[in-house]
């Protein structure tokens, strides 16, 4: 009975409170400014957590943010960029209320006109994210991106994905639907870098070109692939130290002659982060006694080292026919190592603990291969004919001591 009643105190230790922040914009006559840019980042480094858009009422909501201190960022074209004072969140969560946004009005001398994506783009299937244009992407993998992405929750203990808060999402790739297990996405995601990912589409309203699955939208992932004549190539390197060490490195080459396009790309990222939770209270317990309290203390370590590679050709057999070839492999490693105490004192001056140590290393393996066939027809729109291999590979032994 006690081993059980310090387990489930233990469980929900672990579970961390989150919360939502919400609040609304509009301009300086009171109407609402709808697909505006909210993003949340913390005080100090303005490093960034998350953000999302104001909806056609100007409103805006954050959901499973943790408690804390942050700040507001608020940007719209043709209007002037302001940032909230410092923000203290609550379990309860936090409501900003109104932010008023003046229109940007300058003299001008000349006009210059220039080109730039912006990070989020509206369209009527959905919400398009622009990765490739923000450097708030780099080093990171495809599914912290999603994390910050507007509408999406990522839920790691359930091995969940929801899109506007509804889950049953589909996933695809270039397209394509990943038909593997949530667990399996959500770690072939974490493998993958971010910076391979040219486009992500939220489609919460999918058109007819899409298969009629999933009750909550499609997630989109589109991989970059360049379009430019002859041979490019790119490297990417970053590195940075927060809770520990993290790096990641990105080479990509591609060849175009415009009959043939052969590309392939390497990434490489390491993350050895550093987790700790603290708690303390006490209750009525008769089945201890009466009074009873406790101290817990839990400390994790985690390492991860993922490696994806991918590699294709596109050949253009006729006008509006191409023919094409894929492979990707994604190899990572999480290794983990955890410290849990918890000190339970009764009211009869007796003393319980716990002291806990848990090694776990998971290796993720997965290799997808695939040929297509595409025509296109100018008015009647297009075939596609696909043919797809995938294997997925999970080792994942854990050492608990206690």
């Amino acid at each position: 009975m006690k081993v059980l009643l310090i387990t489930t105190i233990l469980f929900c230790l672990c579970q961390i409170c989150l919360c939502q922040v919400t609040g609304s914009v509009v301009n300086v006559n009171g109407q609402p400014i709808p697909l505006a840019n909210i993003t949340l980042v913390k005080p100090g480094d303005t490093a960034f957590v998350k953000s999302t858009v104001t909806n056609d009422k100007g409103a805006f909501v954050f959901i499973n943010i943790i408690p804390g201190s942050y700040m507001l960022n608020y940007s719209c074209i043709g209007y002037q960029n302001i940032q909230s004072p410092l923000l203290i969140v609550s379990a309860g969560g936090k409501d900003v209320g109104t932010a008023v946004m003046k229109e940007e009005a300058k003299q001008l001398n000349g006009v210059v006109v220039r080109s730039q994506k912006l990070l989020y783009r509206q369209q009527p299937e959905g919400i398009v994210v622009n990765v490739e244009s923000s450097l708030l992407t780099k080093g990171s993998s495809i599914l912290e991106v999603l994390e910050r992405s507007p509408g999406v929750t990522i839920d790691h203990h359930n091995n969940s994905i929801a899109l506007n808060g509804k889950t049953g999402v589909m996933v695809m790739i270039n397209g394509k639907l990943m038909r593997m297990s949530m667990e399996q996405l959500i770690n072939l995601l974490n493998g993958m870098s971010a910076d391979d990912i040219a486009t992500i589409e939220l489609l919460t309203t999918p058109g007819a070109k899409y298969d009629a699955e999933g009750s909550a939208g499609i997630i989109n992932i589109v991989l970059k692939k360049d379009k430019a004549m002859g041979t490019n190539g790119g490297i990417n390197i970053t590195g940075g130290y927060g809770y520990r060490e993290k790096a990641s490195a990105n080479a990509r080459i591609d060849h175009n002659n415009g009959k043939t396009d052969i590309y392939g790309s390497y990434s490489f990222s390491h993350n050895r982060s550093y987790g700790t939770l603290y708690g303390n209270g006490s209750e009525n317990v008769p089945a201890l006694g009466g009074e009873a309290s406790f101290d817990y203390h839990g400390t994790g370590k985690p390492v991860s080292n993922s490696h994806f590679a991918r590699a294709g050709i596109d050949y253009k057999a006729a006008p509006g026919l191409t023919l094409g070839a894929g492979i990707s492999y994604d190899n990572s490693e999480t290794e983990n190592y955890s410290h849990n105490h918890c000190d339970y004192t009764l009211s009869s001056d007796s003393v319980l603990y716990f002291n806990g140590y848990i090694q776990g290393i998971s290796h993720w393996q997965n290799l997808i291969a695939s040929i297509y066939l595409e025509k296109q027809w100018k008015q009647a729109g297009k075939i596609n004919v696909d043919a797809d291999y995938m294997q997925y590979n999970i080792t994942s032994p854990t050492t608990v001591q206690g």
